[in-house]
């Protein structure tokens, strides 16, 4: 894990000058921790409120140095600037000329001009002459006055009581943020999202629009795209969508529509067939069909549904709910889903964190779900084609608070923002921001399958694949920890070795096997043995351990 650089990083070179590898190692060492002081938190005050990413560009939201508002951040070559949020004018309509994106408005009397960027019409139609919205602006030159607008020589085409307004964001909320593409042509992806504190708004780097749905409090808690339309979540147990196309257009003649569900909802997320999942903290629910003409709603449970920020979508649904870790999966019978409970076997360890769960993400590359607690820890659930391999647990010294993933190059990128105002990205670098990684697991007790003969173990041969020599601290016990457990051992694996006219020059060690082997000695007697090994550095790289051998004799029958 390693905090989220700048671009200047990208200019350091990555081949090395020295003549051995010792002072390559320190030469790399010394560079890594004089970079690392160059990376700074995003400006304000708090913890980061939400992330999203479009194209290699990371956006971190915080609130200022006063707490007075919530301020948007974008990575660049300078570190982190702020985003301006533009401005916006309300109008009421004063004809029925339609005022449409990139226009140039100028008012008739200020002769105050500006460009068209967005434009929200929350009542009345242009058809009909009435309607009303505002206009989000770009490029205003002047001031405007109460006075009528012009677009070139139509004329009188909307009405201003004043001037515009700079778009401002209040402090305090949780963003839930995703990124989709409304129109269909490359270059149109943008991110929307919510906080339950300002009204939603649609985002693409430049332009920032609030979103009005017409609700009477409008400040949705979470998003979801489905079958064309913007979808919003509401505290009040509602959800509400937008016309089908137009993620701006909230109008009911448009296409949008408010759907009931009677719970607080904590989420959504589309599933196989073209069904979209919302979960409510105590029932779930499933939207059948393609618009407000045929929508049906159907109540999945009654009585299960989810804990909030828990909701990721792999190739099955996964949340988190009381009774533990749910999937919810298409079944046999097409539009039908069922769900079932994959965490019983650390059911306690998952009853321990009752409470705790603040934020999740999913990790397409390695097909995981990570689930994480306000105490630091998490859990990351491993899948092969839709089959639970395995859970680990994690801690990362701080709580991720929200998280985000983007696509660099083919490369998944990872983000979690923290308390510190940091932006810190995952699967990085070989350290916790300059903290050693530490590494561990146990393996079950073995006994060979001779449970009741005591046996004498002489050595174990480890197999492990790793790009340089690390160390490994080694312990063993025996007979369930009964008795003594052996002294601790280090073990140096030697790996890092390359295939003749295969291997890439510089990329692999000379006279090192590709596969690294050690010898652990054990020299313990038992009916079963178990093994600890622990792993822990600032700067080794990541390394695979993928076998191990056990020398041992069988004795006599336990008595």
């Amino acid at each position: 894990m390693g905090l989220i650089a700048t671009a200047i990083l990208a200019s350091v070179p990555v081949e090395s000058g020295a003549g051995n590898d010792t002072d390559d190692s320190t030469y790399l060492h010394a560079a890594i921790e004089m970079w690392r002081d160059h990376i700074l938190a995003v400006p304000g005050s708090g913890e980061i409120r939400g992330l999203g990413m479009l194209g290699t560009t990371r956006y971190a939201w915080r609130d200022n140095a006063a707490g007075t508002a919530c301020v948007i951040h974008k990575n660049s070559s300078n570190g982190w600037e702020e985003v301006d949020l533009g401005k916006k004018i309300d109008f009421t309509s004063g004809g029925t000329v339609e005022i449409t994106e990139d226009a140039t408005i100028t008012g008739a009397t200020s002769l105050a001009t500006a460009t068209v960027e967005r434009i929200v019409v929350s009542s009345g139609t242009w058809g009909g002459g009435d309607a009303a919205g505002y206009i989000v602006l770009a490029d205003q030159g002047g001031t405007f006055i109460g006075e009528n607008l012009n677009i070139g020589t139509d004329l009188n085409v909307a009405t201003v009581a004043g001037d515009s307004e700079a778009i401002t964001l209040l402090p305090g909320g949780h963003y839930e943020i995703i990124s989709h593409n409304f129109f269909g042509q490359p270059g149109s992806l943008r991110m929307y999202g919510c906080d339950g504190v300002n009204q939603g708004f649609e985002f693409d780097g430049s332009v920032y629009c609030p979103i009005t749905t017409g609700l009477p409090t409008d400040t949705p808690t979470h998003v979801s795209a489905h079958k064309k339309h913007l979808f919003f979540m509401f505290p009040g147990g509602s959800t509400k969508h937008s016309g089908v196309g137009y993620p701006l257009k909230w109008l009911s003649a448009a296409g949008a529509l408010e759907i009931a569900l009677g719970d607080v909802g904590v989420g959504m997320a589309p599933q196989p067939g073209g069904v979209l999942a919302m979960w409510c903290r105590n029932s779930s629910h499933l939207l059948y069909g393609n618009d407000a003409t045929d929508w049906e709603l159907k109540t999945h449970s009654e009585v299960s549904g989810a804990i909030e920020w828990t909701i990721q979508r792999l190739s099955q649904s996964i949340y988190l709910d009381d009774p533990g870790v749910t999937t919810l999966n298409a079944v046999q019978d097409f539009g039908d889903f069922g769900s079932g409970i994959i965490s019983q076997d650390i059911n306690p360890l998952i009853k321990e964190k009752n409470g705790l769960a603040i934020s999740s993400m999913r990790v397409r590359d390695k097909q995981q779900y990570r689930l994480f607690f306000s105490d630091n820890s998490g859990l990351s659930f491993t899948f092969n084609s839709g089959k639970l391999l395995g859970v680990t647990r994690t801690d990362y010294g701080m709580p991720v608070r929200v998280t985000a993933s983007g696509e660099i190059s083919g490369s998944e990128v990872l983000l979690f923002g923290s308390d510190d105002g940091y932006v810190y990205q995952l699967d990085k670098g070989t350290s916790l921001d300059g903290e050693e990684l530490e590494s561990m697991f146990r393996l079950p007790y073995n006994h060979l399958k001779t449970p009741e003969n005591k046996k004498a173990w002489y050595k174990a041969v480890l197999e492990l694949s790793s790009p340089e020599q690390i160390t490994l601290e080694w312990i063993e016990d025996y007979d369930y920890s009964g008795g003594p457990s052996a002294a601790a051992q280090d073990i140096d694996i030697i790996s890092g070795g390359g295939y003749w006219n295969i291997s890439n020059w510089n990329e692999f060690l000379w006279s090192s096997q590709a596969v690294g082997t050690a010898e652990a000695y054990l020299g313990g007697v038992g009916n079963n043995m178990g093994l600890f090994i622990r792993h822990a550095s600032v700067y080794d790289q990541p390394h695979s351990i993928q076998g191990m051998t056990i020398h041992y004799s069988v004795r006599g029958l336990r008595r």
